[in-house]
């Protein structure tokens, strides 16, 4: 079953009460889903009797802590011609969220390449060794590197 909040209002006539009653809207919405994320946000305006949609879809599930920005963002794009007297978001693609082993070395992992790149970069460039890093390079040739200091691939 897809969240679906509608609110009825008295007639949101410009673009910062829309943003800010979808922001509302969308708080509200993410309180209630608890430790679900979704895939897709759809907002629906009604204006002079006429509905106006959009909607965006997300490759990786969304947590709730995102709704009101997702939310916010739709409202700023809505195209509506007459006061809005109806608002209506629902939440596609529901599950619920999966629980995720953290890895507390991979900042750490990501610093410390970086510092290796920089380093070899400065010594390639001093002349202090003649060593590449073989990032494009099989495993093979960055195997050979690490044992052949003559081995540059120019």
């Amino acid at each position: 079953m897809e969240p679906i909040l509608t609110k009825t209002w008295p007639g949101l006539a410009n673009r910062q009460d829309l943003v800010r009653a979808a922001r509302t809207m969308a708080e509200a919405l993410a309180r209630k889903m608890g430790r679900r994320v979704y895939r897709g946000v759809h907002l629906e305006a009604v204006a002079d009797e006429k509905a106006v949609a959009i909607s965006r879809s997300f490759p990786a599930p969304q947590g709730p802590e995102r709704l009101p920005g997702h939310a916010t963002a739709l409202a700023a794009r809505l195209t509506v011609s007459a006061p809005v007297t109806s608002l209506t978001i629902r939440l596609e693609g529901l599950s619920l969220a999966v629980p995720k082993q953290l890895n507390f070395f991979e900042a750490d992992q990501a610093r410390r390449q970086e510092e290796i790149r920089r380093f070899l970069e400065e010594a390639d460039r001093e002349g202090m060794a003649l060593i590449r890093p073989a990032a494009d390079a099989d495993r093979r040739e960055r195997m050979l590197s690490f044992y052949d200091p003559f081995r540059r691939k120019d």
